[in-house]
């Protein structure tokens, strides 16, 4: 047995009318859900089916709207909104339980006897007008109303702009849809109401995509009406502006019939309508009887091609730290970022770090410098040595921007040495610390408090904001790019690490360097942040080499050995 269930519902803020949906009929289905038909009628069966369609009703009959649906969804919502030229009449919503395809029906019914003049309901589907359905109540001295079941095609009715203008303005207000469009040229004889645009039709001629603008990708547009008193053979003249010059003039004989709603003409493209602001007028007889307008949207412009991935561009100074294996320490050269102009500056020593001006460079002195090992800081040359701190735990020393501090690693704090007064600060548990662009914050290797949760963090310079940025414990030896919006660090993959990228809020991460076997460690960005420089193991040995910042382009600078300890051998670079 076929379960129906009925649904009834007042109109409040209308007293004169009545309002149900009067049931609905589902098989069960397995496609998109749409909705196919719209058809108005004096009545339905009990499937809910159209009997007796029309689109002319008398001032005392029922409405009734049978739409066809497909493939509903359990919970998709059909609803009809019913109107008197442009005034709503009201509306309802029939949300589905089941889902399915089959027919739903809605009625409105007058209490007393409906006013003459056009009519319309739209339908939509899931908040999306799908159909809109024009019909008419006849006056109180015109004839019984015949059913107009299908009005037969017009005469020419497609008509096609081969040469359109362009157009030089959008229109930013349309012409408002409803019966107000239709412009009623008084009287005896045919008259025409309740002008409507859509973009498509049904095979019934039904509306479908009413609107009054309508896509850049638009290609036709159907001019719908309503009409009465009209006789077929009528001589009739259709006419197309676009931006207020004519587009397109049309003759055609009227045989559509006496009265009805159906569409009259149409204006299309194939590649697509111009841009613009577009009016329509219907002559009957060498008199306008009908105009209105809607617009055409601008296309939207087509995503531009994908940018090509930033080339390194070489320049600046690299300083960087080296095992000698001859000597068993390390030493800390300067050349040029193509390598060009080595220098060794400074024996038994590593992990140098710029100033901001490229002048001078702190770095990490070893056992067998004389004056001890620790924090010290010399000229960009190896001259002008002077040591600021030491202590052998003193590591990883790193310039900030603004030339106040150096931050090093004395494990197992991260701390900042100010150079005004030569006072240390802590800062966090952590390691390897690397600055901000601006000097505000620090990333470095860290745990949660307690402990796990270990990977990179950012911290503010006095220790507060602790903010994880990935969550990794092999994730380290971070370098923060001179636009701010990138870090690199090296990554654990598998047994040996790679060059990993991270956005400056933790986002997009990614690894650089997966594809070669070997290590791939200490990176130090270019001065335009346009590449990374760092050391890799490559053809069976180490080297400094450079890459694109989506990893592309790795070519090599110079062969220079890490030596076993290779996080002693950081790379920095000034321009």
């Amino acid at each position: 047995m076929k379960d129906r269930t009925r649904f009834v519902i007042a109109l409040f803020a209308i007293c004169l009318l009545g309002f149900a949906l009067l049931a609905c009929e589902f098989s069960i289905g397995g496609g998109e859900p749409s909705v196919e038909t719209a058809v108005m009628a004096r009545s339905l069966d009990a499937d809910y089916e159209p009997v007796e369609t029309t689109n002319v009703f008398d001032p005392t009959d029922i409405f009734y709207c049978s739409v066809k649906v497909t493939d509903l969804e359990e919970g998709s919502e059909v609803t009809a909104r019913w109107f008197f030229g442009s005034e709503s009449l009201g509306e309802y919503t029939y949300a589905a339980e089941d889902g399915g395809s089959g027919y739903i029906g809605f009625n409105l019914s007058p209490a007393g006897t409906w006013s003459a003049g056009s009519y319309r309901v739209d339908i939509y589907l899931n908040g999306e007008l799908i159909q809109s359905v024009a019909f008419s109540v006849a006056g109180a001295e015109a004839p019984p109303a015949t059913p107009v079941v299908e009005a037969p095609t017009p005469t020419e009715p497609a008509v096609v702009m081969e040469t359109p203008t362009e157009p030089a303005v959008v229109v930013e207000t349309a012409t408002p849809s409803g019966i107000d469009l239709g412009a009623l040229v008084g009287g005896e004889g045919p008259s025409f109401s309740d002008l409507f645009f859509a973009a498509d039709v049904t095979d019934a001629d039904e509306p479908l995509g009413v609107a009054t603008e309508f896509p850049g990708e638009t290609t036709i547009v159907y001019a719908f009406a309503s009409y009465e008193g009209m006789s077929d053979g009528a001589q009739c003249e259709s006419v197309w502006y676009l931006d207020g010059a004519e587009a397109v003039r049309n003759a055609f004989d009227w045989v559509l019939g006496e009265s009805g709603t159906d569409w009259i003409a149409n204006i299309k493209q194939d590649d697509g309508l111009p841009p613009g602001h577009y009016d329509w007028e219907l002559y009957i007889e060498g008199e306008l009887v009908v105009t209105g307008g809607f617009v055409v949207e601008k296309k939207a412009a087509a995503p531009p091609p994908p940018k090509p991935p930033t080339r390194a561009v070489l320049q600046g100074t690299i300083a960087f730290a080296r095992w000698d294996p001859s000597t068993s320490r390390y030493q800390i050269w300067t050349m040029n970022a193509d390598g060009s102009n080595q220098k060794m500056i400074s024996d038994f020593s590593s992990e140098p770090s710029f100033s901001p001006d490229g002048k001078r460079i702190t770095f990490y002195a070893w056992e067998g410098t004389e004056g001890g090992n620790g924090l010290w800081i010399m000229n960009a040359d190896g001259t002008g040595r002077e040591v600021k701190r030491n202590d052998a735990n003193v590591r990883f020393p790193r310039w900030s921007p603004d030339d106040q501090y150096i931050a090093f690693w004395g494990p197992p704090i991260v701390s900042v040495y100010k150079l005004e007064d030569a006072s240390v600060r802590g800062v966090m548990d952590g390691e390897h610390p690397a600055w901000s662009p601006d000097g505000q914050r620090l990333v470095m290797k860290s745990c949660a408090a307690g402990g796990g949760g270990c990977g990179l963090y950012t911290v503010g310079v006095d220790g507060s904001g602790k903010t994880p940025l990935t969550d990794n414990a092999e994730d380290g030896i971070p370098a923060w790019s001179p636009d701010e919006r990138k870090i690199a660090f090296i990554c654990k993959s598998g047994e040996t690490f790679d060059i990993c990228l991270v956005n400056a809020d933790g986002a997009s991460r990614q690894n650089l360097t997966g594809d070669n076997p070997e290590h791939d460690v200490n990176p130090a960005w270019l001065p335009d942040s346009s590449g990374i420089v760092f050391y890799s193991v490559r053809e069976g040995r180490w080297g400094i080499y450079v890459m694109n910042v989506d990893g592309s382009g790795v070519q090599k600078i110079i062969d220079a050995d890490a030596g076993s300890d290779w996080g002693r051998s950081q790379i920095s670079i000034t321009p």
